[in-house]
């Protein structure tokens, strides 16, 4: 299911201090699409995130935790000091970042 997304905050994962910064994403450009699947392990969830930035953000190349707020009001959490997040990055006519993130799902 894929879902608009309504703000983005990342934030350093390998410093203690850092606090929460809003990705300047351009409005109604971010989705985000999340899938269960069984695997032998157990449940994988593949979470990916795609936006159109207005601007660079200066943290964006760094291991980072990630809260997306969705237009519904629901928030979701990714990324951990172990496993942080990576954005892709690219610039053409736009700057486009996404990540692909997967993780044990929660049942």
């Amino acid at each position: 299911m894929i879902q608009i997304v309504k703000k983005v905050y990342i934030k350093v994962a390998d410093k203690v201090s850092a606090e929460w910064s809003e990705l300047p994403i351009v409005p109604a450009s971010a989705t985000i699409k999340i899938e269960i699947s069984q695997e032998k392990a157990g449940l994988l969830q593949t979470s990916e995130l795609k936006a159109t930035l207005s601007r660079e953000s200066p943290w964006l190349f760094r291991n980072l935790l990630v809260n997306v707020l969705l237009d519904d009001g629901t928030t979701h959490s990714f990324g951990s000091i172990d496993l942080p997040v990576r954005f892709s990055y690219e610039r053409s006519s736009a700057r486009k970042v996404s990540f692909k993130y997967q993780s044990k799902a929660d049942k």
